[in-house]
């Protein structure tokens, strides 16, 4: 059980641990922590969040995908964002649910990830119907993204990235083409309003 926010995961994990048909054997508020966790303890399912301030769900999806492969993982967010959930689904999450979502579904959902399916409550399921995936962006387009979201200029980026200031502004300029802005202030809106970056 993975979240930034020690009263989520204790609310969570008291949920679970009040079902008899799981046994919660780790918690963490840390993405980080939470790899090690997985690593060490090679448990059925990760229940995490998204947002956290050191390594985001995603991320800590995919390194527990490479050291415990049988894991299967349920993202619980407070992000509506459909682009955000198409990327989640789309990298082979095994469920998806809203932290709004009844405390009845979510247990249900679980006991259908852990038989093998991909699961999504009605409200993410309502996002995933309803928006196209987000732009595709390469990894350093992330990473410049995550820069300018810092308040980094060009020059600091590229010192940080270890790329040139004019390959950082090629990279710029492809995120607002891509995002449909003409702004700094307006691509760092849309990041956040589609998960691309946290606040």
């Amino acid at each position: 059980m993975v979240d930034d926010h020690a009263i989520t995961v204790g609310g969570l994990t008291q949920l679970l641990r009040d079902h008899q048909a799981f046994d919660v054997v780790g918690t963490s508020t840390s993405g980080l922590e939470a790899v090690g966790l997985a690593r060490k303890l090679s448990p059925d399912l990760l229940v995490l969040d998204y947002a956290m301030p050191d390594i985001n769900g995603l991320e800590v999806f995919l390194e527990v995908s490479r050291w415990s492969p049988d894991t299967r993982t349920a993202l619980v967010t407070g992000s509506s964002s459909g682009d955000l959930l198409h990327r989640l689904r789309d990298a082979g999450v095994h469920g998806l649910f809203q932290k709004a979502t009844d405390p009845a579904i979510l247990c249900a959902g679980f006991q259908r990830i852990l038989a093998g399916e991909f699961v999504t409550c009605p409200a993410t399921e309502e996002q995933l119907q309803g928006t196209n995936p987000a732009p595709n962006l390469s990894n350093r387009e992330l990473e410049v993204l995550k820069c300018i979201a810092e308040g980094l200029t060009n020059p600091k980026t590229a010192q940080r990235l270890n790329i040139s200031p004019k390959t950082v502004d090629s990279h710029r300029t492809a995120l607002m083409r891509k995002l449909g802005v003409n702004s700094t202030a307006s691509l760092l809106i849309r990041a956040v309003r589609e998960g691309l970056i946290d606040v």
